[in-house]
């Protein structure tokens, strides 16, 4: 439900009686039903249809150490395909755009607390979404208010980490990208109603615990194969303030005021010059900062 929205719960077609069944609050068994768990039902379901579980050797406190380095971790960003991901632990953003940005979408939460896991709800938390769209030269806000769709990208991650222990696949040395990393692979079919195929990748960085690239792959449902979703370029507690503010500007106006400012941190040169393209198309003035070892640009 989006904030300014009004949820109603209506109790209606009321019906009082003098007497009533004397078998009403009898409890009433349906002949074939067994006495047992709806988990274990489930669970002997699961071996028939998803066949039997396979576990690695994976190294005890393994998944604890994971977790510790992301929940550590100050900022970041990586790559989805066509997207750049950034983000710190108060707000994220989103850079759409193989090279030079078509949009920007910033994240900033505005009330509650952000959720622990990405498919827990939280009628409380409400997170604004700002959009910049260099196209149209359009921009918009939105508030979403207890979406899992707009959860902080560090709890898929976090996600994926609390499966280590359930590893099918462990490699305790192997290189990707250039850097010495463990790497453990996970069934999907191991939680919820996810069938055989489905398949959680992770690379770990040996020396810090930190992902260096995570695939997730599933099978079509026409039975064409299967599709891949992809993160990675990783780079790990960037040198640009922790806190990302996102642009603001009065509804109705076309640009933010000479008093508003908000920062971009940006990872490379490349970053810092497509946001100096952003801004000369949006008629804003930009000022770099040098003293930061990063590259912020201040608005």
């Amino acid at each position: 439900m989006n904030t300014g929205q009004t949820r109603i719960t209506i109790h209606d077609q009321f019906q009082y009686y003098a007497k009533v069944p004397v078998d009403l609050f009898t409890p009433q068994i349906p002949e074939g039903y067994v006495n047992a768990h709806p988990d274990d039902v489930r669970g002997a379901k699961d071996q028939q249809v998803k066949g039997a579980m396979v576990y690695a050797d994976v190294p005890a406190g393994l998944k604890e150490k994971v977790v510790a380095a992301l929940k550590a971790a100050a900022c970041g960003s990586y790559h989805q395909n066509a997207v750049t991901i950034s983000f710190a632990k108060d707000a994220w953003r989103k850079d759409f755009g193989p090279e030079r940005a078509q949009m920007i979408r910033w994240y900033i939460p505005r009330r509650g607390v952000v959720p622990q896991g990405p498919f827990e709800p939280n009628d409380r938390f409400v997170v604004t979404e700002t959009m910049v769209d260099m196209a149209n030269r359009t921009f918009r806000f939105h508030d979403y208010a207890g979406s899992s769709q707009f959860s902080h990208p560090i709890l898929d991650i976090l996600f994926v980490a609390g499966l280590i222990d359930r590893a099918d696949r462990f490699d305790a040395s192997v290189e990707k990208d250039g850097v010495r990393c463990c790497a453990v692979e996970i069934s999907a079919k191991k939680y919820g109603d996810n069938p055989d195929g489905m398949i959680h990748r992770i690379w770990l960085d040996t020396a810090t615990n930190l992902p260096v690239r995570i695939e997730f792959e599933w099978p079509n449902r026409d039975g064409s194969g299967t599709s891949r979703e992809v993160k990675d370029r990783f780079q790990w507690d960037l040198h640009y303030p922790t806190t990302i503010l996102c642009p603001k500007s009065r509804r109705g106006s076309p640009r933010p005021t000479s008093k508003e400012r908000f920062y971009v941190p940006l990872s490379d040169e490349h970053s810092s010059d497509r946001v100096w393209v952003l801004c000369r198309e949006l008629g804003l003035r930009i000022q770099r900062e040098p003293a930061s070892p990063g590259h912020v640009c201040r608005f």
